[in-house]
């Protein structure tokens, strides 16, 4: 259904509706026309409904339009088509979901289907319908052509615009459906329209259950069992006649009587739940069993739990896992409260034997030479990077060949590497190394070859250390692709040697508060599907090519200790709290959860530091707290980023309009909060400082693009002069006002990193270590510098990284913030 379309009927391939970009007509109805459309901010192909020029001054068809945005958008769940967007430009549009396979009027045109896929499709039309009745939703133009059947075998219901709101769910009103079919009006396709709706009459969602009858009926029969030569006969069928009998055999008795009760005339002698009748459905023996049209116990197709194999006990952190070409497994792991190192094991065995290198594995090549990253060390958040070098998988010393490397793959044959790392403008893909291939502003994780060795599969990530992201390819000449929608975790990534499918394991935005990460699969040009879940959290490194897929099972963590008063006291709040910023007095910490618990979209809070209760404030990335802890500067979670400043108690908030700054990572307040510090991007560029008035405005540069980090910075007490870390990680003083380069910090060493200025003679820097961070005072005057503090994990193990640090006015009141992941290893045989 989605091939391109060469002759475009109404508007032009190339026009552009707000941010989408027309590709290609996909289908036109007398609602309106569907066509193919880039996304041009997230660079995802969507699909547009515009409502056609001739039916634009039509009130009627306009609210019908409406009514379908505002129905489609109260509905969340998997078998109903997704909404993006809503908007008006020459005429209004609507955005949703690009879906690939076809409609089942499509598939009905070749003929009936069989009794099992009928009802496996049946069950998930009502599952959808179950979603929409249970928001005081009813559809009333259930039929084949709004049924679509996706590549993977998923169904969405279609087109809402027909769609009766009868409660006031979730502040929907009831209005565009009175404009549009008032009492005693029919509303509806003809076919497929129940009794009552023929009628004019009101309706419930009994009438919906009419309608998917009908359909069920003609997904077994091959036509619809009311339709007649005229309309008016079909009406009068749909009203007076009986539908023609489905013989048992070939038809279950029970589907055959489950099928008559959907369409009884009236009512109440129907099943009144979606939910229900797909219950119901469930529990039918599609086997033969006999004349009656008696229950039997349902038959589903057997599933067969994957059978999983442990293969590491030690507590701690695995970092990357590898096959080797002998079916043996090279790991990197950090156990207990030491560094990571290099291991190698075999399968049926615990048994491990360390390769005598501090660092992880990037990967193995078909030759049994292993690409290795010695001295690992964590920049920030998530990401790591060390130096590349090369080693056989049978010993001997490995030979550095770069530095500063975050991922790496060989290619199929062996021969060459492919790594991602640092570059001029943010991350770059270089392959072969020194030559890039691929360059962005966003991070890249987890680059892995396809079996071909055409293309690289990679995870990309927009802001610095956060592995929220998607799924992206890049081919030899640079053309990349986007697979997923954005995850809230994406970490983990593997070609199928035999499907040529991706495998990774995330958790999509929105899934819903407290979902764990699961393993999905996606091949270009179409959708995800979910291939595996559990209770707890996995993660992908390697498949094998029989198939064998290697896992870890993941528990992931992020924990707040507050030192406030000569107390050291848990902050934590859910499972990956976040600390922001520390007020002036110490008495409040700024906060973020990240994780499961929020559902993956970021969320402030404020609480004291005594351990009382947290107060929510509102979605979005909370950067600073006012001096009198009344105001929280903000980012919004939405592409791209808005700033704002939140009230702790009551007021409103306030839109801060930033002009010349495309993407915010970081903001804080200057001394005198009137004006803002931020850091951020433009037109893809790297990272900046900029200055920008509180009350927002042009925004002012304060440095050359390259700073590395929003973490890591300190403003002078007197608001002239920012500490930050450049892309050669010195740090380095930047002026506020009076212009000029930036000055050398004297005293600074390479690895120091800012984290406050407590007066005009003094700054703090801390130096990291995987398990602790030490933090030194140095004297801007004369460079000397004494260690103030070191900060550690009550338990080491599983600890990566202790890091954001914040600061009271007192050098002595501090919160820091450290991410546990504790691994354990496994093999996966019988995942599909």
């Amino acid at each position: 259904m989605i091939a391109a379309i060469l002759i475009i009927v109404g508007i032009v391939s190339g026009t552009r509706l707000g941010p989408y970009e027309i590709i290609a007509l996909i289908g036109a109805g007398g609602m309106g026309e569907v066509y193919r459309a880039i996304d041009t901010r997230l660079r995802r192909d969507v699909a547009i409904k515009i409502l056609p020029q001739t039916l634009v001054a039509d009130p009627d068809r306009i609210a019908r339009f409406e009514q379908e945005a505002r129905a489609t958008a109260a509905l969340k769940h998997p078998n109903v088509v997704t909404i993006h967007d809503f908007g008006t430009d020459t005429g209004p549009y609507l955005v949703t979901e690009l879906l690939e396979g076809q409609t089942l009027a499509e598939t009905l045109g070749r003929g009936p289907v069989s009794v099992r896929r009928a009802v496996a499709w049946s069950l998930q039309v009502l599952r959808g319908m179950g979603a929409a009745h249970a928001r005081g939703i009813i559809h009333r133009d259930l039929k084949p052509a709004n049924i679509f059947i996706t590549t993977d075998g998923t169904v969405k219901v279609l087109d809402f615009g027909l769609a009766k709101i009868v409660t006031d769910t979730a502040s929907m009103v009831d209005e565009p459906t009175v404009r549009i079919s008032h009492p005693g009006t029919v509303a509806g396709t003809i076919g497929y329209m129940s009794p009552e709706q023929v009628r004019g009459e009101p309706l419930d969602a009994s009438s919906d259950i009419f309608s998917f009858a009908v359909v069920l009926h003609e997904m077994l029969a091959g036509k619809p069992p009311f339709l007649r030569p005229s309309s008016a006969e079909t009406l009068t069928a749909i009203m007076r006649d009986d539908p023609p009998r489905l013989e048992s055999p070939p038809y279950p008795p029970a589907l055959v009587a489950t099928i008559l009760r959907c369409l009884d005339k009236l009512p109440a002698g129907r099943f009144h739940s979606a939910h229900d009748l797909a219950l119901h459905l469930e529990m039918i023996d599609l086997g033969w069993s006999g004349s009656s049209p008696s229950l039997g116990v349902v038959e589903l197709p057997r599933w067969e739990p994957p059978a999983l194999q442990q293969l590491t006990y030690h507590r701690g952190t695995v970092l990357h896992a590898r096959f080797a070409p002998d079916g043996s497994i090279v790991y990197g792991a950090a156990w207990g409260d030491h560094s990571a190192e290099v291991f190698i094991s075999h399968r049926g065995t615990p048994e491990t034997r360390p390769l005598g290198v501090n660092g992880s594995i990037h990967a193995v090549s078909c030759n049994g030479e292993l690409a290795v990253s010695i001295g690992r060390r964590n920049e920030v958040g998530f990401l790591s990077a060390g130096t590349l070098a090369r080693m056989s998988i049978v010993g001997g010393a490995p030979r550095p060949i770069a530095t500063d490397v975050n991922e790496a793959d060989w290619t199929p044959d062996g021969k060459q590497l492919a790594v991602a790392r640092r570059s001029e403008h943010g991350f770059g893909i270089e392959y072969p190394l020194g030559h890039t291939l691929y360059e962005s502003s966003a991070w890249v994780s987890h680059l892995r070859f396809s079996p071909s060795g055409d293309r690289l599969a990679f995870l990309e990530h927009p802001f610095g250390g956060d592995n929220s992201g998607y799924v992206k390819v890049v081919d030899l000449k640079g053309n990349t692709e986007r697979l997923t929608d954005d995850l809230y975790i994406g970490w983990g990534l593997a070609w199928h040697p035999v499907s040529g499918e991706i495998w990774y394991t995330a958790a999509p935005v929105d899934a819903g508060q407290g979902r764990s990460v699961g393993l999905y699969a996606v091949r270009p040009g179409s959708r995800p599907r979910e291939v595996f879940s559990s209770p707890g959290g996995v993660f992908i490194h390697d498949i094998a090519a029989d198939g064998t897929v290697l896992l870890s099972r993941e528990e992931w963590r992020r924990n707040i200790v507050g030192h406030v008063g000569g107390v050291h006291r848990d902050l934590t709040w859910f499972d990956w709290s976040f600390p922001m910023r520390l007020s002036g007095d110490g008495q409040a910490l700024l906060f973020e959860e990240q994780g499961a618990a929020s559902g993956g979209r970021y969320t402030f809070y404020v609480r004291d530091t005594q351990g009382g209760p947290a107060v929510r404030l509102d979605a979005g990335r909370g950067r600073d707290l006012s001096s009198d802890g009344t105001r929280v500067l903000a980012l919004t979670n939405e592409t791209p980023e808005g700033l704002i400043i939140v009230p702790t108690g009551a007021g409103q908030v306030q839109q801060v309009a930033v002009q010349g700054v495309d993407h915010f990572l970081g903001a804080r307040f200057f001394p005198g909060e009137e004006e803002i510090l931020l850091i951020g991007s433009r037109a893809g560029e790297g990272a900046r400082l900029w200055r920008v008035s509180a009350d927002g405005g042009e925004a002012h540069p304060l440095s050359d693009e390259g700073i590395a980090s929003w973490f890591f910075f300190a403003i002078s007490p007197d608001g002239a002069w920012i500490a930050a870390v450049p892309s050669n990680q010195m740090p380095m003083l930047y002026p506020v006002h009076q212009g000029g380069a930036p000055r050398r910090i004297k005293g600074i060493e390479a690895g120091d990193f800012p984290v406050h200025w407590p007066d005009d003679d003094h700054i703090l820097v801390c130096r990291r270590e995987e398990k602790r961070t030490f933090i030194f005072e140095l004297n801007l005057i004369s460079g000397e510098r004494r260690l103030m503090h070191t900060l550690t994990p009550p338990d080491a193990a599983g600890v990566q990284g202790v890091f954001p640090i914040h600061f009271a006015r007192d050098s002595n009141t501090y919160v820091f913030g450290y991410r546990i992941l504790l691994s354990s290893l496994f093999l996966a045989n019988g995942l599909r």
